[in-house]
């Protein structure tokens, strides 16, 4: 395998300031959070400008906190039917590795909808959505944009 380095350090090298900029901040922050090789990743974001680091951290969140979130100690007993399973005989691992895998399809589900952008089964209807990149989206309207914050 060859050292990713010097070809890093040649495509950076060929951006202007700031590019290279966002380049290296995205690298550092990809590196922060325990990726090894971001590059891909920093390219598209870049050049494409497409929010790579804004969907990672957004799937990263949603894999520890609704996929792996059900192994923790507690999660499992706080669902009825679950207690009733386990009183019954049912294994606690087994019970595990099932919510867990329903709480990957939805997961993924919910990604695909966003991704699309709207509802393709339906016709007639202009409603969409969205996923923003709040720190960009600040940065271009100089401060939190109250319209895109939801408030109770």
């Amino acid at each position: 395998m060859s050292d990713p380095q010097p070809a890093w350090q040649e495509w950076l090298n060929s951006l202007d300031v700031p590019r290279k900029a966002a380049a290296e901040s995205l690298r550092a922050q990809f590196s922060a959070l325990g990726v090894t090789d971001p590059v891909d990743l920093i390219k598209s974001e870049v050049m494409e400008d497409l929010p790579q680091l804004a969907g990672f951290v957004l799937l990263r969140s949603l894999w520890h906190g609704a996929i792996d979130g059900w192994a923790e100690p507690g999660w499992l007993d706080q669902l009825p039917a679950a207690q009733r399973l386990l009183a019954a005989g049912a294994d606690r691992e087994d019970l595990v590795r099932l919510v867990r895998a329903v709480a990957y399809e939805v997961v993924f589900a919910t990604l695909d909808e966003l991704d699309a952008g709207g509802d393709v089964n339906v016709s007639g209807v202009e409603a969409g959505w969205v996923v923003m990149e709040w720190a960009k989206m600040a940065l271009r309207l100089g401060g939190p944009c109250r319209a895109c914050m939801k408030t109770s």
